[in-house]
């Protein structure tokens, strides 16, 4: 019988070498581990990870794998790809059967603990890949819950239950399989890349633009085969608006740029989207507080949650591509009513400075021990109120005069602040619920620079998801304006595009 099929005939000894030696196993028990001998499994240990020596120091140096568990692990790895994940990594740490029974075991426990350690905190460290990543991360041991797992011959169990579970994920990861699939029996067609098309322009690439429209239900599926029509006409011009709006991009129908992007990508691309989405989502706690407020720097949208319920959504404008917003958790315990705007150094230096004293007077600034400040009013950058974050890198929520940037659908234009909308009912909102809404009217009224404390703090998160679901239950996209997707996509060794994001050439009010 070959030795790997060999194991302890007695449960009672199933560990020991003087009652059972690794020479006189008896029957196979798919249900035993196999009965090697301490020097046997230090032979197998050396130069492994210490994580794996610190599991089998734990357990005496005694195998851990009975053939049983050994499959349900190889069944569990097989389904990685439902993870956005390659399974091949970790199927490659799995000596085969037939050889070395210590290394198998060594191998098992070493593919287990790498796979639990993808699914429960991601493959990627995210402060390898974010200029800046400062968010409560999922912090796991893994090998304690192995071995319970082991002990209750659930290892497949243990594992599902490490990836996130809330429904978001679990919908992610559904879509993940169906682009999969998708990329595997058909291909869409693209627009190829070309100069700017606008409404009732005449172009080759006409006929391109509208299957691929047909394709993704834009217009009728009829349409995908019939003829090229002659102008880009307001049938046409309609869908690519309702396309261009579903993905976060400004619904004018001029086809450039992001729009041209999104219009060129593959189930093959989206699904590689998709598979990075779900690295970010594995990076987060699990345990995350009820009441909070998450914004999502990629869809500029904030989402305030009360009790685990949304409550309130406003539009925000974040970061320009060349100043992006940091991915970053950080509270607030007070609103800074009609604030004055301390200008950042490189701000001051760069783009304001340079415009003289006549700018400087004429938008309430000056200096002040060697800094710009903007004196409270209705010109100054952060509006009547700023939400008061405590982080170092002076990152905050706040008002803005720049009201008409919320009508469009490309909001990344700040230094790295978020403008929020409406965020004067906002922060009365929050004050009300604090039993200090009178204070802050009263603040706000005086014209006066006020702290109103909130007495408790409250939890932000700045998220960057390019793919999320949406109020609607749809799987939405928005562009990668960071570049961050293939920053990670190349990290994880996902296929897919290798596009950098290029800055967009916007020009936006100065302010934070």
């Amino acid at each position: 019988m070959p030795r790997h099929l060999m194991y302890a005939a007695c449960a009672a000894v199933i560990f020991t070498t003087s009652a059972c030696g690794a020479d006189a196993l008896g029957q196979s028990d798919e249900r035993s581990a196999p009965a090697l001998s301490p020097a046997e499994m230090e032979a197998a240990l050396q130069g492994r990870e210490m994580s794996v020596r610190s599991f089998y120091a734990a357990r005496q140096n005694q195998a851990a794998w009975t053939e049983a568990d050994a499959k349900a692990l190889t069944e569990a790895i097989g389904k990685a790809d439902r993870q956005g994940l390659d399974p091949a990594p970790y199927l490659k740490l799995i000596p085969p059967e037939g050889g070395d029974l210590a290394a198998r075991d060594v191998g098992l426990t070493r593919a287990a603990l790498a796979y639990a350690g993808a699914l429960s905190s991601g493959v990627v460290d995210p402060t390898t890949v974010n200029p800046i990543w400062e968010l409560d991360g999922n912090r796991l041991n893994p090998a304690p819950g192995l071995t319970a797992a082991l002990s209750r011959g659930e290892v497949g169990e243990w594992l599902a239950s490490l990836a996130p579970q809330d429904k978001e994920y679990v919908a992610l990861s559904e879509a993940y399989v169906s682009y999969r699939k998708l990329a595997e029996t058909t291909d869409w067609p693209r627009v190829p890349e070309g100069a700017k098309l606008v409404p009732g322009g005449r172009d080759v690439r006409l006929a391109a633009l509208q299957a691929r429209l047909a394709v993704e239900g834009y217009l009728p599926a009829s349409a995908a085969d019939a003829p090229a029509p002659a102008r880009y006409g307001p049938d046409l011009v309609e869908a690519v608006k309702r396309f261009q709006a579903d993905h976060g991009l400004n619904d004018d129908g001029v086809i450039g740029g992001d729009t041209a992007e999104a219009l060129s990508e593959s189930p093959g691309d989206r699904a590689a989207r998709i598979a990075v989405n779900l690295e970010r989502r594995r990076w987060l706690s699990r345990i995350v507080p009820e009441t909070r407020i998450d914004v999502n720097t990629a869809s500029t949208v904030l989402t305030y949650w009360r009790d685990g319920v949304p409550v309130h959504v406003a539009k925000v404008v974040a970061g320009r591509p060349k100043d992006p917003t940091p991915s970053l958790g950080s509270p607030f315990n007070s609103l800074v009513v009609n604030p004055p705007w301390v200008v950042p150094a490189s701000i001051a230096r760069k783009e304001i400075g340079p415009k003289g004293g006549g700018y400087l007077r004429s938008h309430g600034m000056s200096w002040r021990d060697g800094q710009i400040v903007q004196r409270p009013g209705p010109k100054n950058s952060l509006g009547q109120v700023k939400f008061d974050m405590d982080n170092p890198h002076s990152i905050y929520l706040h008002d803005t005069p720049s009201k008409d940037l919320f009508a469009e659908n490309e909001r990344h234009l700040s230094h790295g602040c978020v403008r929020v909308e409406g965020a004067v009912d906002f922060a009365r909102e929050l004050a009300e619920e604090s039993g200090k809404g009178a204070e802050f009217d009263a603040a706000l009224a005086s014209g006066k620079t006020e702290r109103v404390e909130l007495g408790r703090s409250v939890p932000v998160r700045l998220l960057y998801h390019t793919v999320f679901v949406d109020a609607d239950g749809r799987v939405a996209f928005r562009p990668d304006v960071y570049g961050w997707d293939d920053d990670l996509a190349r990290a994880m060794g996902v296929k897919g595009r290798d596009k950098l994001a290029a800055a967009a050439d916007v020009t936006a009010p100065l302010g934070p």
